[in-house]
């Protein structure tokens, strides 16, 4: 009888148990979110080196630093809307209207940079302020609403651009983002002064989580993060080091990611998004209000599309009725789904946009340098951007699966 009464209770034990194909998936979903994309940029940083070894060079890789900062200033404003379950299709357009109001403003009528700086932001501001109005105010689905949005804007951009086809921004101070280079000794006076931001940053959450009676350990929390950026910051600036130096818009971008980690995880506003993206009934019961959220969201995202459109014009020295690139969008979804976004919201981290956007960078670079055709590129950005919806796919249901 009590033999039974054991085999009973193991059998439970072993039911309640996970598999190991379970608990490999709610890693994969959870922590270890970042492991397939580390990998999958080896591998084509690999594959791309052996079929043209000038690919790992220090101009190779600063350039593709630089090529990389539209795809991931813009993939920031995505990551914002993917958080609560929304997604926009009117980036592409959004960024070129702004940066085409702010090239008028300092090129056409002549005005300081800061006033075309700010029309550009601005413009961003009042898109993403009517497009969140309107998707809040009457629960209109996003996708839909931002698509009517794209043709709208593209339609404005003809208007704003029927004098002037083309503005060149050649030797303009809104052509400052890509074109300035920082001299050595400031990237890493500005590495110092990040990583003890970090450090403090770090220590401060360290003893908040102890003083909370937190399982949380000193090198876990603070020494390894704190170690990491200031060795892999020291091997990417002397990287860049031996070409031009750390470009502007590299700086930017890092200094973007970094406010707004702190931003989504450090505060209320982060915190309120993440729990929308995940339970929006949850959200409503907590007395949060679920349609400022959004709305704010919206309008956070329409300034960041703003300057990434003040990047891309400044990478190309002009900004014009062609301006409006779709396949920027796309490789954005992409670059936020193979970091970590889910198309569901509620889940990612700020962080993997830059892996994802590296991911996404690397395979147009290579394909460049080894001579791949149009066509060719265009066909493995697609596969990439499918798989990436697949695996985020399949590793949530499988992760959510019951045993």
């Amino acid at each position: 009888m009590a033999e039974n009464k054991e085999s009973v209770v193991l059998s439970r034990t072993t039911e309640l148990k996970p598999s190991k194909k379970l608990r490999i998936m709610e890693a994969l979903n959870g922590p270890l979110r970042m492991l397939p994309v580390i990998f999958a940029l080896v591998v084509i940083w690999v594959i791309f080196t052996v079929l043209n070894p000038s690919f790992l060079s220090p101009r190779n890789l600063t350039t593709l630093s630089v090529q990389i900062v539209n795809m991931g200033v813009m993939s920031i404003g995505l990551f914002l809307v993917l958080l609560h379950g929304e997604l926009d299709l009117s980036c592409a357009a959004a960024s070129a209207v702004s940066a085409s109001v702010g090239a008028m403003i300092c090129i056409i009528f002549e005005m300081p940079f800061i006033l075309g700086f700010g029309a550009c932001l601005l413009t961003g501001v009042i898109v993403g302020f009517i497009q969140g109005w309107i998707v809040t105010k009457f629960s209109a689905p996003a996708f839909i609403i931002t698509l009517g949005s794209q043709m709208a804007l593209e339609g404005l951009l003809l208007v704003i651009l029927r004098e002037h086809n083309q503005i060149s921004l050649m030797n303009s101070s809104l052509a400052v983002f890509t074109t300035t280079y920082l001299p050595t000794w400031l990237s890493y006076l500005l590495l110092a002064a990040g990583t003890a931001v970090l450090f403090i940053l770090s220590y401060q959450s360290f003893a908040q989580a102890k003083k909370n009676n937190l399982p949380v350990k000193l090198m876990n929390k603070v020494v390894i993060p704190t170690a990491s950026v200031l060795v892999g910051g020291v091997i990417v600036l002397e990287i860049m080091r031996r070409y031009k130096g750390l470009n502007l818009s590299v700086l930017l971008l890092i200094v973007l990611l970094a406010a707004f980690s702190y931003i989504l995880t450090q505060t209320r506003f982060g915190v309120h998004l993440y729990a929308l993206g995940s339970n929006p009934e949850a959200v409503r019961r907590a007395g949060i209000s679920v349609k400022n959220t959004k709305w704010a969201a919206f309008i956070i995202s329409g300034a960041v599309f703003a300057f990434a459109g003040l990047i891309a014009s400044s990478r190309v020295q002009s900004v014009s009725i062609s301006s409006i690139d779709d396949s920027i969008m796309m490789n954005s979804i992409a670059a936020c789904v193979l970091g970590g976004a889910s198309l569901t919201g509620g889940k990612g981290n700020i962080w993997g946009v830059l892996l994802g956007s590296l991911v996404m960078g690397s395979l147009a670079n290579g394909m460049y340098l080894i001579g791949a055709e149009t066509s060719t590129r265009l066909i493995v950005q697609g596969a990439i951007l499918v798989a990436a919806v697949v695996l985020d796919s399949f590793i949530v249901h499988a992760s959510t699966t019951k045993r």
